[in-house]
């Protein structure tokens, strides 16, 4: 089965309070392609992808590339010094093969124009306790491993992440804001959630119909991020960042057979 090219999406900063947005593109427990991205800006006004061409190139390449370009940017929250000057990045790959896609958020809000995309409904429901415990506990391993505390899994996270995670299964793709959706800030805010500052790794792979395979696929993207070095870093620098301390987490399996994975982190 062909599965649909990934599209490359671009990061600027905002103000305020700081935000971290990650996406990444890999191969996960059969064929077709899968997805992975990092970025971080203050919060201020929400975000909002661009589009850009895709084009064909090596995997292996492409993997640096992009992670390169999406650790461009790392904002801290300043009360007295404007953001950065934004970094764009080119256009990333489609291919067969994994490859992983840069997101950024812009520095202005600018109201939807299109309603959100219907959601169509996966052939099973968002991952149940027992996975989302195990990726969890997946991901606070490797935090033990680097002397970190490990992260809580937050109601509020874990609802503005199942809201997302249901957009991009439903239509929408790969994408840290579909269309007509809240920026990250927005999102966590409505779902309740307290924040200083905030971050997001959205991921896409591939399983078989059982919890066993979501779960390897959904720890294979982790794995994916966690295994980035430096400076092209940016997905592990958000699961293993000393600053946040609570997480949201949502899978869901497509009626595809694709798998859509969002980790949502905050102070």
């Amino acid at each position: 089965m062909r599965t649909p090219p990934l599209r490359t999406r671009h990061r600027r900063p905002v103000r305020t309070r700081s935000l971290v947005l990650a996406t990444v593109a890999l191969g996960v427990l059969g064929a077709g392609a899968a997805g992975i991205a990092s970025a971080q800006t203050t919060k201020s006004s929400p975000h909002r992808p661009q589009a850009a061409p895709t084009r064909s190139v090596d995997p292996a390449a492409a993997l640096g590339r992009a992670t390169r370009l999406a650790d461009g940017y790392e904002q801290q929250a300043r009360r007295t010094r404007p953001t950065r000057t934004p970094t764009t990045a080119p256009p990333t790959t489609t291919a067969p093969k994994p490859t992983p896609t840069p997101t950024v958020v812009p520095t202005t809000a600018v109201p939807p124009t299109t309603a959100p995309p219907a959601t169509v409904a996966p052939t099973t429901p968002p991952a149940g306790d027992s996975v989302i415990e195990q990726a969890l506990a997946h991901i606070n391993a490797a935090r033990s491993a680097s002397n970190l505390t490990p992260y809580v899994l937050d109601a509020g996270l874990t609802r503005a992440a199942v809201a997302h995670t249901a957009l991009m299964a439903g239509g929408c793709g790969l994408s840290h804001q579909c269309p007509g959706e809240a920026g990250l800030g927005e999102r966590f805010t409505a779902a309740g959630v307290n924040w200083r500052s905030a971050g997001e790794n959205v991921g896409q792979g591939n399983a078989s119909n059982n919890a066993a395979s979501i779960l390897a696929a959904a720890n294979g993207l982790t794995d994916l991020m966690l295994a980035e070095t430096p400076p092209n870093d940016g997905h592990r620098k958000n699961l293993l960042n000393p600053g946040f301390t609570r997480i949201g987490l949502a899978v869901t399996r497509g009626a595809d057979g694709r798998v859509w994975l969002t980790h949502d982190f905050a102070n």
